[in-house]
């Protein structure tokens, strides 16, 4: 999955059976891994059996852009960097074409978008501030009964362009950015080659890659 010794990596979001896989492999190698979350997400990830100095956990609202920049602000003040932001959007099922509903739409689909968009954003500020090149991963995924769902492909194909535009305007400060679309997600046993793809992104083995929406 590539060299990540003495990175500092965020994780935003994801199952818990995700997160743990994340940071198992990060702290082999020899990674310092920040978990972003609400008090369940803590929670969730404490019951996971984590207890290691190399991890550490970061209070923040998403849906709320003041909160996630203080929450960046406090992690960078407690770590001094992140060099890898891994930002998960978890979709819900969304109503048809002909259904679709107004709460659908401001709360399953902008509100997504809108945490997304404003985490990458706060991160991507402090590597440009302190001249730091990184990588930022946004990655979407459903449930398997929701993967044909409007609302997933609305927002999937949305990250799409914004990871294109994120990483044309930042690619002058060695920042890379890049996205996926993981579509319905069931199996236990393919979390293991999703977290490991998605960790290959982050990684110097794909510094080339950026702007890229793999699907």
């Amino acid at each position: 999955m590539g060299s990540y010794a003495q990175k500092r990596v965020m994780i935003a979001g994801g199952s818990p059976e995700m997160r743990k896989i994340y940071i198992d492999k990060l702290l082999k190698e020899n990674a310092t891994v920040i978990v972003l979350g609400d008090k369940l997400m803590y929670n969730q990830t404490k019951n996971n059996g984590t207890e290691d100095t190399h991890v550490q956990f970061a209070y923040c609202d998403f849906s709320n852009k003041r909160s996630v920049d203080q929450a960046i602000h406090e992690v960078i003040n407690r770590i001094g960097k992140v060099d890898v932001l891994i930002n998960h959007l978890e979709m819900q099922k969304s109503g048809d074409i002909l259904d679709i509903s107004e709460n659908d739409w401001k709360n399953g689909i902008l509100e997504r978008l809108r945490a997304m968009f404003f985490l990458n954003q706060s991160v991507i500020r402090t590597m440009v501030d302190r001249d730091r090149p990184g990588a930022v991963i946004s990655a979407v995924y459903t449930e398997k009964t929701a993967e044909d769902s409007i609302g997933y492909h609305i927002v999937a194909e949305s990250i799409r362009q914004i990871v294109r535009q994120m990483a044309d305007e930042v690619k002058e400060y060695g920042i890379r950015v890049s996205g996926l679309g993981l579509g319905g997600i069931s199996e236990k046993a393919a979390l293991q080659e999703i977290v490991s793809q998605i960790l290959f992104l982050g990684s110097e083995e794909a510094e080339s890659v950026s702007g890229t929406f793999l699907s």
